[in-house]
Order: C-alpha cells, then sequence, then structure tokens
C-alpha cells in the first residue's frame, strides 16, 4: 500500500467486513490485511479510537495497534515511543469498562498493545507502579487494572516477542517488587465485589497469572485473606462453576510454583492443608455428580502430588510428605470416569521413576499397596460396556485411554512386579468363574497383555493357564475379548519361543482368529510376532500361514480386508525363511513372489485408456490395479528376508555363497525397472518402487552388483525429467554398498554429478528449500554416504564446493529431517578429517577437504550460530552446538577467530539482546570446553538472550 488511504475509507472497509455480502467482506478483509501491513495503521488506527464511532471500528483499531506491536515494532522511530504510550494510556483511561461484553474485548486489545510497547522499550521503568497509582485508586477502572495486571505476566513470558532473557529478567523483578500492593489490591476486589462473579472471577486470573513471575514470593500470599478466600471458594459446594475452575486455576498456578518446596515452603503447607481439607467437598460432588468441579478437585489432587512428590519419597508420612497426598489422587482415580484417572499419569511415572532410582526394597514396600489399588482402578476402568458390539475402535476417545493405560502400567509395574500383576489378575478370572461376564475377562487380559513382554519365558505356573485359556476360547466369544486375547499371544512371543509345544496351537488359532474379516489386522500383528520369535521353528506352518493370504483376498487378488494384515503375514514369512536351508528358500521365495510379480505385469501390460474408463469396478478392484500395494509387498519380503544393517550387507555374505533368493530377483528386476519407466512422473508410484529395489539391494549386498548399473542409468535418466527425491535415497543406499570399492567409485561419482544440477534448480529459487525439505534431506544423505564410503572421491570432486554452499544456506530451515541430514554432513566432513588425522592420512582427498573448510568455515559457524539463534527450534539447536563442538575439536584456534567474527556480527547492548560481556563468556566457555554438553547448554543461554 503506497498511499495513505482516508479515514472514511477505513470506516468503510471495515463496515463491509462484518457486512452482509459475502463476496463483499472477503475483498474488504484482504484489503484490510495490507492496510494493517502498511506503514499508515499505526496513525489511522490511532484516528480510529480516539473518534470511537462505533465498536467494530473501535475493536479492528485497537487490535490492528497490537498487532503492529507485537510484529512491526521497528517501524516505529525511537522518538515516537513515548507519545505513542501516552496516547495508548488515553484510550485505555477514555474507554468505560462497561457493559463488559462489549468493551472487554477492546480494552484487552488495548492493554496488550500498551504492554507489548513497554516491554520493547527497555530504558523504561517501574511502568507496573505507576498504573497501579493510576487506576487502583478508581472503581470505575477496577476491570481495567485486572486486564493490565494480568496480561503483564503473560505477554513477559510469551514467546512470541523476543525480548531477550536480560529484558524478561528485569522486567520480572520489576512486577515481583509489586506483589504486596498487587496482593491488596486483589484481595479487597474480592471483598468489594464478593457478588459479582465476573470481577472476582477475573481477579483470581489476574493471580493465576501473576504467579507465572518466576520471582515472585510466596510467603505474603501464604498467609494472606486472599488465599484463605481462593481455599474457602474450593470447600464451598455451593460456589458457582466458573468462579470455582477459576480458583482452581489460581491453587494450580500456586501450586506449580511449590515445586521448589524449600523456596515456597509456607506456601506448599497451605495448600497441603486446604486441599486435604477438600476431600468432603470431592464426595459431595460425586453425590450430586457436578462432574466440572470433580474435574478440578482431580486437577488439585493431581497437582498437589506432583508438587510434593519428591519429599513423598525422601520423607513418606512425614510433613511435606504426608501420604494423604496418594490417598487424594487414588480417590480421583477410584472415581468411575476415567478422565480423572488419566489427568494422574504423569504423577505415577514420576513416582515410579524416584523408586526406581533410590533402588531400596524398603520404599518398594511402602508404596506397592499405593500401586496395587492404582491398578485395580485401571482395571475396572478399562472394562467396556457390557452391550459394546464389535471389536475396539482404535479412533474413541476410550481407546486412547486404554493405549495409554498400558504406558502407565509399564510404568509401575515394577514397583509390584509383573508375576504378582499376573496373578492377580489370573485370580479374578478364576473367582469369576462361569459367572463372569465377557468384558470382566477381557479387562482382566487387557491389563496382563500390557505387561506380558515381562515375563520370563521359563514361567510355568500362570501362563501356561492363560494360553490354554486362550487357545480354549469358543467360537461365539465376544469380538472385543478375542481382540485382547489375539493380542496377549503376540505379547506372549519370547515365551511360546521357549514353550514350542504351545507353538502350534497358538499359530492355528490365530489363523482361525483371522477368518473374521475385523481380526485380521490384529491376527496378522500377533502372528508377526510370533513367527519373528519363534524364526525357522514355524517352519511347518509356513504354507498354512500362505494359504491364509490366499485366503484373506477375493478373487481379484485384492484383499478384502486390510492391506496391513497381508504385509504382516508376508513378514511373518520371510523371517520364518532366515533360517531354512537354501534350496528350500529359493522354491519358498519364488511362491512369496509370483503374485506380486504376475500382478505388477498385468498392469503393465492393461490399456490405461480401458482403466480409466472403466466405470463399473469397484473400491477393490481399482486399488488391486495400484502398483504400489504389489511392490510394498515385495518390499516387506525383502526387508525382513535378511536383517537389514547400517554398512554393506554384502560384508556379511559367507564363502562368496550365491544368495538363495538371486535368482528370484533376476526374474524379478525387469518388472521393477519397467514399473519406474512406466510410471516415472507418479512421485508415489516412483517412491514405492525405490523403497522396494532398496530392500532387495540390502538383501543381496554386493550380489546385487549385476543390476547397479542399469539402475543408475535408470535413476539419472528419469531424474533429469523428474526430479523425485527417492531417487537422491535410493542412490544412498548404492554408495553405502559400493562406495568403498574403487572399481563403482567413477560411476557412482557420475551418478551425483548428474542428480546435483537439477536439484539446484530446485533448491536455488528463492523459499527453494522450504518447498523441498524432501530434496535437502535426500541429496545430503547421500552426501553423508560419500564421506563415509568414498571421501577423498567426494572432496576432490567438482560437486563438492555447490553442495557445501548449499548446505551452508539449508541450515537455517527449519524442518526436522532436512536440517539433521544437513548438519550430520558436516559433523562427519569434520569427523573424516578427525579420523585421518588419527591414522596419520594426508592424501589428496584430505587436502581437498581441508580446503573445503578453510574456505567456509567461517561462514559455516556464523550459519550455524545465526541458524540456533533466529531460525530452528527444538533438538536442531543441538545440532548446531555440535557443529561448532566439532570445528573446536578440529582447530580450537579457528573455532575462536571463526566465533569472534559471527559473534561481532549480532545485535548486542540494546537490552533486548546480549550485552559486550555476555558474549565475551560465551566465547570463551565455547571455545575453552572440552565437552559436548558444555556447548549446548552455552548456546541454549545465549539464545535465551536473544528471544
Amino acid at each position: 500500500m503506497d498511499v495513505a488511504p482516508s479515514v472514511d475509507t477505513v470506516y468503510h472497509a471495515v463496515a463491509t467486513l462484518y457486512g452482509q455480502d459475502a463476496v463483499a467482506s472477503g475483498k474488504a478483509s484482504v484489503w484490510l490485511g495490507e492496510f494493517q501491513n502498511s506503514l499508515f495503521a499505526w496513525e489511522i488506527a490511532d484516528k480510529l479510537l480516539a473518534e470511537k464511532r462505533d465498536q467494530t471500528s473501535c475493536y479492528f483499531a485497537a487490535q490492528t495497534m497490537r498487532q503492529k506491536l507485537l510484529y512491526s515494532f521497528h517501524e516505529l522511530p525511537v522518538n515516537s515511543h513515548a507519545s505513542l504510550r501516552d496516547s495508548l494510556l488515553q484510550h485505555l483511561s477514555d474507554i468505560p469498562c462497561y457493559p463488559l461484553e462489549s468493551n472487554s474485548v477492546i480494552l484487552t486489545q488495548l492493554c496488550l498493545a500498551l504492554v507489548d510497547l513497554y516491554l520493547q522499550v527497555p530504558s523504561w521503568t517501574g511502568f507496573v507502579g505507576e498504573i497501579l497509582k493510576k487506576f487502583g485508586a478508581n472503581a470505575d477502572k477496577t476491570v481495567l487494572l485486572l486486564n493490565l495486571l494480568r496480561v503483564f505476566p503473560e505477554e513477559n513470558q510469551s514467546r512470541h516477542l523476543r525480548l531477550g532473557h536480560n529484558r524478561r529478567q528485569e522486567v520480572h523483578a520489576e512486577l515481583a517488587a509489586q506483589t504486596g500492593p498487587v496482593l491488596q489490591f486483589l484481595s479487597d476486589v474480592c471483598e468489594v465485589h464478593a457478588s459479582d462473579q465476573e470481577v472476582v472471577k477475573r481477579a483470581l486470573s489476574c493471580l493465576s497469572s501473576w504467579l507465572l513471575n518466576p520471582l515472585v514470593p510466596t510467603d505474603e500470599l501464604a498467609h494472606s485473606r486472599l488465599m484463605q478466600s481462593i481455599l474457602h471458594l474450593l470447600r464451598d459446594p455451593h460456589c458457582p462453576s466458573t468462579v470455582h475452575d477459576a480458583a482452581a486455576d489460581c491453587a494450580v498456578a500456586a501450586l506449580y510454583k511449590t515445586e521448589d518446596t524449600k523456596t515456597h515452603a509456607a506456601l506448599a503447607a497451605s495448600l497441603q492443608m486446604g486441599i486435604y481439607a477438600m476431600l468432603e467437598s470431592f464426595n459431595m460432588c460425586v453425590a450430586h455428580d457436578d462432574f466440572d468441579k470433580l474435574q478440578s478437585y482431580g486437577r488439585l489432587f493431581t497437582e498437589l502430588s506432583e508438587s510434593l512428590l519428591e519429599n513423598i519419597v525422601d520423607t513418606p508420612g512425614h510433613g511435606l510428605g504426608d501420604m494423604r497426598t496418594l490417598e487424594l489422587l487414588l480417590t480421583a482415580v477410584g472415581y468411575h470416569d476415567y478422565t480423572l484417572a488419566e489427568m494422574t499419569f504423569n504423577v505415577w511415572y514420576r513416582l515410579s521413576e524416584l523408586i526406581y532410582q533410590r533402588d531400596d526394597d524398603k520404599l518398594n514396600n511402602i508404596f506397592r499397596p499405593y500401586v496395587e489399588r492404582y491398578i485395580m482402578a485401571l482395571y475396572k476402568h478399562c472394562r467396556f460396556d457390557s452391550d459394546h458390539e464389535g471389536i475396539p475402535d482404535e479412533n474413541e476417545e476410550f481407546n486412547e485411554f486404554r493405549r495409554k493405560t498400558i504406558e502407565t502400567l509399564k510404568d509401575v509395574i515394577f514397583v509390584v512386579s509383573t508375576d504378582s500383576c499376573v496373578k492377580s489378575m489370573f485370580s479374578i478370572l478364576q473367582a469369576q468363574g462361569a459367572n463372569s461376564t465377557w468384558d470382566e475377562t477381557e479387562a482382566a487380559l487387557f491389563i496382563i497383555t500390557a505387561v506380558a513382554k515381562n515375563l520370563l519365558p521359563t514361567e510355568e505356573e500362570v501362563v501356561p493357564l492363560i494360553v490354554q485359556a486362550v487357545l480354549g476360547l469358543p467360537t461365539n466369544t465376544h469380538p472385543t475379548l478375542r481382540y485382547t486375547a489375539i493380542r496377549l499371544l503376540g505379547e506372549l512371543n519370547e515365551w511360546l519361543d521357549a514353550n514350542p509345544s504351545y507353538q502350534e496351537g497358538a499359530v492355528l488359532w490365530l489363523l482361525e482368529s483371522m477368518k473374521m474379516p475385523a481380526l485380521a489386522t490384529v491376527g496378522a500383528d500377533a502372528l508377526e510376532a510370533v513367527c519373528g520369535a519363534c524364526k525357522q521353528k514355524l517352519a511347518p506352518q509356513f504354507d498354512h500361514i500362505l494359504h491364509a493370504i490366499n485366503a484373506l483376498e477375493g478373487p481379484d487378488g485384492r484383499s478384502q480386508v486390510s492391506e496391513s494384515a497381508v504385509i504382516a503375514l508376508l513378514r511373518a514369512l520371510a523371517t520364518i525363511l532366515g533360517g531354512l536351508p537354501d534350496d528350500e528358500i529359493a522354491k519358498k521365495m519364488t511362491d512369496l513372489c509370483a503374485k506380486q510379480a504376475e500382478r505388477l505385469t498385468q498392469i503393465l501390460h492393461e490399456q490405461t485408456a480401458s482403466n480409466n474408463n472403466n466405470n463399473n469396478e469397484n473400491d477393490a478392484s481399482r486399488l488391486s490395479r495400484d502398483p504400489a500395494i504389489w511392490l510394498d509387498r515385495l518390499a516387506a519380503v525383502f526387508r525382513h528376508l535378511a536383517p537389514s544393517s547400517d554398512g554393506p550387507s554384502g560384508a556379511k555374505n559367507e564363502n562368496g555363497k550365491p544368495k538363495p533368493w538371486l535368482p528370484v530377483v533376476q526374474q524379478l528386476w525387469p518388472v521393477l525397472s519397467e514399473t519406474c519407466q512406466r510410471f516415472e512422473n507418479n512421485v508415489r508410484v516412483v517412491e514405492h518402487c525405490c523403497r522396494t529395489v532398496r530392500f532387495v539391494i540390502r538383501s543381496l549386498g554386493i550380489q546385487s552388483f549385476p543390476f547397479i548399473e542399469p539402475l543408475v542409468k535408470q535413476m539419472v535418466d528419469i531424474y533429469q525429467r523428474h526430479p523425485h527425491s527417492c531417487f537422491l535415497y535410493l542412490g544412498s543406499i548404492l554408495v553405502d554398498e559400493y562406495g568403498s570399492m574403487a572399481d563403482f567409485v567413477p560411476g557412482l561419482l557420475f551418478m551425483l554429478q548428474s542428480f546435483t544440477e537439477p536439484s539446484f534448480k530446485l533448491l536455488m529459487p528463492q523459499n527453494g528449500l522450504r518447498d523441498h525439505p524432501d530434496t535437502v534431506d535426500d541429496l545430503f544423505r547421500l552426501c553423508i554416504r560419500f564421506v563415509q564410503r568414498a571421501p577423498a572421491a567426494f572432496f576432490q570432486s567438482p560437486s563438492c564446493q555447490p553442495l557445501f554452499e548449499c548446505a551452508l544456506a539449508a541450515l537455517s530451515l527449519d524442518h526436522q529431517d532436512a536440517n539433521k541430514s544437513v548438519t550430520k554432513f558436516f559433523i562427519e566432513t569434520i569427523d573424516s578429517l578427525l579420523d585421518a588425522r588419527k591414522k596419520n592420512i594426508n592424501d589428496p582427498g584430505v587436502a581437498a577437504a581441508e580446503q573445503i573448510l578453510l574456505t567456509f568455515g567461517d561462514r559455516l559457524v556464523e550459519n550455524s550460530l545465526q541458524a540456533a539463534l533466529f531460525h530452528v527450534h527444538g533438538n536442531l539447536v543441538r545440532d548446531m552446538a555440535e557443529i561448532l563442538f566439532f570445528v573446536g575439536k578440529l582447530s580450537k584456534d579457528k573455532l575462536s577467530e571463526w566465533l569472534k567474527i559471527a559473534l561481532h556480527n549480532l545485535p548486542r547492548n540494546n537490552g533486548l539482546c546480549a550485552t559486550d560481556e555476555q558474549l565475551l563468556k560465551f566465547h570463551n566457555s565455547v571455545v575453552g570446553t572440552p565437552e559436548l554438553r558444555d556447548v549446548v547448554a552455552e548456546v541454549r543461554d545465549l539464545i535465551k538472550l536473544y528471544r
């Protein structure tokens, strides 16, 4: 927007935005968005607020002002800061607080704008005290002051503003110094406006936000009338729900602070006793089925346990370690609604971690009864309704709860022992006997299934009885019970491996269960687990399992159930093959792959036009002509035929003996090649084809060499027209297998050079890296393999330097997989030089690598630091620190030199970032430390100063 619009034009656009004409409203929205991004928005928004013609224009203006301060603060000249602050304060003074329904949203936006302005001007101080004086004595501005006091700590914590740790700490300290007056103000508000639910709720919300400040002292709050009022509200069964929720939020915020029980001991003790007194209120809410308040109590009981957990473990039964805390927690767990139990899962996880770390049998004995009660409560929560039909729906909330239950059981099971838990559940089954309902039996089996992996293969007291009971389930068993029984057998795969007398019965029972389409997938998964443990011991069952695949398919060859069931069975069969004699492997591999090869051949020979015009096909028929289906089946076989290895699988060949499935591959290869060629413009099919070829090559190792040359030529040819990144990934597999063999290196370098030009065409335009992260990921995976397998050839190749420059640009890409490949490429490069130095190797390849790093080292250090500070997040920050660490391992002097340059180019000393002293400390610490963890910690600390 080059020309300032008139104020009337903006009024008209706002009116149109909220008008009835949808088309005009859409156009107005676009125009107003452009207006908000312009420099003119500052002045015009200020005028709209001053004129106050109507609510909508005032709200739009307030929102615009806040957005500008949040994202465009740099547009303001420094000499305008004070006048803008005064203007915002005037607008806040002029706009009445009531009616709350309409004016509150405007005031909130203006409060946010004022606070964001203040936070971004480090030279301003003491502002909180000023606004307390300005608005505290005016009863009409109570709501306004509550808003301001609420948003101050929230915005100071927010990461939307890049304030830096120094400014945040400065504001934290300023706010903390006003805690006494603020608590007095909030206490007065709650007393004066006790009958006004909305004002009381806002006052409590204000205190919740105020407690976000890590520097706020709490001793005064612990003994204050305000805290007692909050606890009284929470105990009052007649307290309005909205106020009760706000009070609970406030108490939870206070509990967060009491995790540091030494600093906030008084508050912890006050909350502990206050929450203990809420048990009667909880029971009253149970009687009245007041679920909203029960959820609040559940949160309070849970957060109290979280805060006092270390005390409970360190001094069980004493002071803050009072075991009534766990009794309250179990009270919440025992309520019939499972969502209260779900709230507590993290407490039990942390409790189990603390007990495990102590490694004290006496401590285990103290907590065992509580964990036993917890497990029994989970057993009751995990029961389905007796009128439930069919199998569990994995997308339902209840099944999500059951999945989480499995994890929490695994966390705590060591406290009571797996054997004890299984025996307890089995005793429940025995006690129920013939009178048990299917849902009771299923819940007990579900609990056993969750921990079955922990059972020793030598267990012979209970597990044989359970397995016999499962194999003896009648055919009319409820599908959900059979579903869980199937999963149990899958979890008992290691036990079955050690108890061969049950293997045949288990496999045949699973195959029989799979005849029910709804159980096919879970049955196949369980069968795969059993085959994975028992392997060649189940060779006699091979034909039965292969027949099951045929039985699952309709006449068109397309599975009538989930394709994942067929894939799981193929994986199971491939696993069985591993230990068989070569002649048997060859024959059974032919049987396994024949149908897939036939279907691919049929698809290739079908007329595309007639396929597309056939509207009478059902979905299964159409899917059966999808080559990806059959490619995935082949991939499943070859992937599990022999263990995949990180290094060249050819190294595992014994006596150069041909792999028994080589003849199968020789017949299959032309079909795979033609599939890739025929569908070259279909990225999905090509990806699946490359995946299949990858596993074929991995399974053969060096014996795949007859296929490599034509494969490379085909990949290079297609990549020029269709730069699918999967070719780059497949190329990295070839380099991994053959890169250490000199005869293959020239051809692999040709492949690399042929890939780089089309890749650069994708990545070099603006946003190219962001728009093609898969290409970045796979291209540098390929480079990594070259550095690992053929470093000398790679560093001397003409492609090396442009690839290095591309990688430097990609360091700022905030994409998990792509960025990790880039950083690993740099680290592997430096590591190769360190390895050469260690082995005293000094050949042309080493010299070329050293020259590359000398040329680009300063940019590597600066780009890594810039990426960590301003572009990437999460664990990608650690990767940037690791680059700095490895540069230091190579040369401390060069790291020092390059890091000084990088730090010199950073902003400093403006109140919102690091100071010269902090940057110097960072430099000295990073250069001086021999530990990676120290470099990571320093980088993370520096980030805090800039975000």
